[in-house]
């Protein structure tokens, strides 16, 4: 077997085995490793497994099949198209409904604290109008003496001496249905303790 001339090379330096030494001319033999393989195109395609099949070996269509194919992955993207709008539609009516609400809240706290700062003012300007005279005449009506007499400091001779304002008014009316509820207790225990035992 008659070798090619182009199978020969010459080494530039030592190489390790026999013979192969630098300047020295040595033949180059190709050895396969692993088995050979025969491939078969089975599927053509535009772009990145997303377009158009240009060939495909199993399955044939018809230029019918392939315009209807066409019109239906269209009608599709134009359906996907008009939905994410209409998506986009909504979030953007949720978002502007959702910050009318806020500030709906916003305006309805602003109304709540005005209020209720006016209302304050009108309670500071009543505590401010009640006189000691209200309190004077308060008294008269309720016990029929002058909380001014003697008579009234010998009665009350070491206890202490009743306040007066918009708050002592509050507490004599709350002192006064507390006793009214206990007497009608009262009444009511005896009345039970009365009847006859069946």
């Amino acid at each position: 077997v008659e070798e090619n001339r182009e199978t020969h090379v010459t080494l530039s330096h030592d190489f390790t085995g026999r013979a192969n030494k630098a300047t020295r001319r040595s033949a180059v033999k190709l050895q396969e490793i692993g088995p050979r393989l025969e491939l078969e195109l089975v599927k053509l395609q535009e772009g990145m497994c997303d377009g158009q099949v240009l060939y495909h070996a199993h399955i044939k269509k018809t230029e019918q099949e392939i315009n209807k194919q066409e019109k239906a992955k269209k009608d599709k993207e134009i359906l996907k198209a008009s939905r994410r709008k209409q998506q986009e539609e909504n979030v953007r009516k949720k978002q502007a409904l959702e910050e009318a609400k806020k500030q709906e809240q916003r305006e309805q706290n602003k109304a709540h604290l005005a209020e209720k700062r006016k209302r304050k003012e009108i309670i500071a300007d009543a505590t401010e109008n009640v006189s000691d005279d209200d309190d004077v005449a308060y008294y008269k009506q309720e016990l029929g003496v002058d909380p001014h007499t003697d008579d009234h400091v010998s009665r009350n001779s070491g206890k202490k001496p009743k306040a007066s304002g918009a708050g002592a008014k509050q507490r004599r009316a709350a002192h006064r249905n507390a006793s009214t509820q206990a007497e009608g207790l009262k009444g009511a225990k005896s009345s039970l303790r009365k009847r006859p035992k069946a």
